[in-house]
C-alpha cells in the first residue's frame, strides 16, 4: 500500500506537510492514501488524509456560512466560540483529519453534533526538528516575530505591535518568509525571544505551527493568551499575557533572560520529556490508525 503526496505545498506550511508525509511514509500502510493540504491533486481511489491549517476558534461575530456554536466560553462575554470548519466537505468525507492544534481539537469535540467524526481526528504537533535548545550565540537578535503583516488597515494589530517593538527594542527583527533549516540556523539559534500574537481580534487558535519549532530551538516564547491553552501539552513553558501587555512582558523577559531561560530550558525543566512523550504518542496513533500493526 502507498501514500500519494506532493512536493510543492505552499511555502508557509511546506515544512509541516513534509514532516507529516515523512512520518506516514515510514509506516507499513494498510490502504492507498492521499495526503491533501492546500494544493489539490488527483485523489481517486485513495483514502484522503486531510490537513487543516486554519483557525477553528473564531468569534461568533465573524460572518461564516456554517454557524456552529461550540461550548468554549469567549472570555468576558456571554458568548461561545464558533467551531469553524474551514472546509466542511473535506472534514466530512476524508478518512482522517490532521490537526496541528490541540485547542482546535478540543473545540471541535465540544460540539456533540460533530462527535461522529472524532475518531478520524489526529493531533500532529509540529515537531519539525529535534529538541536542541543549546546555542553558542543568542546575542544577534533579542526579539523575533515571524508573522505576515496583511492588510494593516483592516487588520492592524500585528502592524501596531511590529512598530512598537521596532521603536523600543533595538535588536528586534520580523522574519515572515523564512522557513526550515535557514530559519533555525540563521535566526532561532541566534535569538532569545519569539513573540507570537493572534492575526486578528477574532481568530484565537494558538499557532503551534509557529511556536513549537521556536521552543525546539531554545527560544523563549511570549504569546498572547489563547482559549483552551491548558490542552497544549507544553503550555506551562509558554509565557502568556494579554495583547496590551506583550511589550512590557517581553521587556521583562529580556531583562531577566537567564532566569526565564533556565525555567523553560534548564536542567530542572520537563520540556524535553514532554516533547518526547508527544513524539511517542504521535507514532502510536499514526501506526494504530493507518496500519494493520497495533
Amino acid at each position: 500500500m502507498s501514500l500519494t503526496y506532493i512536493e510543492n505545498e505552499c511555502d508557509y506550511v511546506k515544512d509541516y506537510y513534509d514532516f507529516i508525509s515523512k512520518k506516514i511514509l515510514g509506516l507499513s500502510l494498510k490502504d492507498e492514501f492521499a495526503l491533501l493540504g492546500l494544493q489539490g491533486f488527483d485523489t481517486s481511489n485513495r483514502k484522503i488524509i486531510f490537513i487543516n491549517y486554519e483557525h477553528n476558534l473564531v468569534h461568533p461575530f465573524v460572518p461564516y456560512p456554517y454557524n456552529l456554536i461550540g461550548t468554549t466560553p469567549l472570555e468576558g462575554t456571554e458568548y461561545k466560540y464558533l467551531v469553524r470548519i474551514e472546509q466542511p466537505n473535506q472534514f466530512v468525507s476524508c478518512s482522517y483529519y490532521i490537526e496541528y492544534s490541540q485547542p482546535n481539537i478540543q473545540n471541535i469535540k465540544s460540539l456533540s453534533l460533530l462527535n461522529q467524526f472524532n475518531s478520524k481526528i489526529i493531533y500532529v504537533p509540529p515537531i519539525l526538528c529535534c529538541y536542541s535548545p543549546e546555542s553558542d550565540n543568542r546575542n544577534e537578535y533579542d526579539v523575533l516575530t515571524s508573522f505576515y503583516i496583511l492588510n494593516p488597515d483592516g487588520r492592524p494589530r500585528r502592524k501596531i505591535l511590529h512598530d512598537i517593538l521596532l521603536s523600543e527594542i533595538p535588536k528586534y527583527h520580523n522574519i515572515p518568509k523564512v522557513f526550515g533549516d535557514e530559519l533555525y540556523e540563521k535566526f532561532y539559534k541566534k535569538s532569545k525571544i519569539l513573540v507570537n500574537i493572534h492575526q486578528t481580534d477574532h481568530h484565537h487558535t494558538f499557532e503551534e505551527l509557529r511556536v513549537l519549532p521556536a521552543l525546539l530551538n531554545g527560544l523563549i516564547v511570549v504569546a498572547e493568551d489563547s482559549p483552551l491553552k491548558e490542552s497544549i501539552p507544553y503550555h506551562e513553558y509558554i509565557i502568556w499575557c494579554k495583547y496590551e501587555d506583550i511589550v512590557s512582558k517581553t521587556k521583562e523577559v529580556l531583562d531577566n533572560y537567564e532566569e526565564f531561560y533556565d525555567r523553560i530550558h534548564g536542567q530542572s525543566s520537563n520540556l524535553k520529556e514532554i516533547i518526547s512523550k508527544m513524539e511517542d504518542q504521535l507514532d502510536i496513533e499514526l501506526k494504530d490508525k493507518l496500519t494493520d500493526e497495533k
